[in-house]
């Protein structure tokens, strides 16, 4: 797939810092990696309305990087870690469709129904799935 033959509004997310800076340089929308002016306090409430880790997310510049985890449905999990802020999260939470998220990469295979396996690559010697969000 030609990911920048899509629509403009949809973004791709991965939980690799690698792979993000992949992604910018090839100038398609993030919905992780670098957050240059934040946060975007209406964007995390789409993921976090009831603000709980807001602590954990109302960080300023920092990088944003997802940890996929298929078994939390709507929950997530924010941390912060040094300069990143760490989201654990399923791709299919409607919160990210509703950001734009089209496209997920990860960095090992994903099994959810929400998901169609696009494409698979290897970037810095290591295997990592393209997965299109229905």
């Amino acid at each position: 797939s030609d990911l920048r033959s899509e629509s403009p509004m949809l973004r791709v997310g991965s939980d690799d810092v690698f792979v993000d800076a992949l992604v910018a340089a090839n100038g398609l929308p993030l919905m992780s990696g670098q957050q240059f002016f934040g946060p975007n306090r209406d964007a995390y409430r789409e993921i976090d309305p009831m603000q709980v880790f807001e602590d954990q997310w109302n960080r300023g510049a920092s990088f944003v990087r997802f940890s996929w985890d298929e078994s939390l449905g709507e929950e997530l999990a924010v941390t912060g870690e040094a300069d990143q802020i760490v989201i654990t999260i399923s791709p299919c939470n409607s919160g990210l469709s509703d950001l734009g998220m089209g496209w997920v990469i990860s960095t090992r295979p994903l099994n959810l129904s929400c998901l169609s396996e696009a494409a698979t690559f290897k970037w810095m010697n290591s295997d990592r799935w393209l997965y299109r969000v229905e």
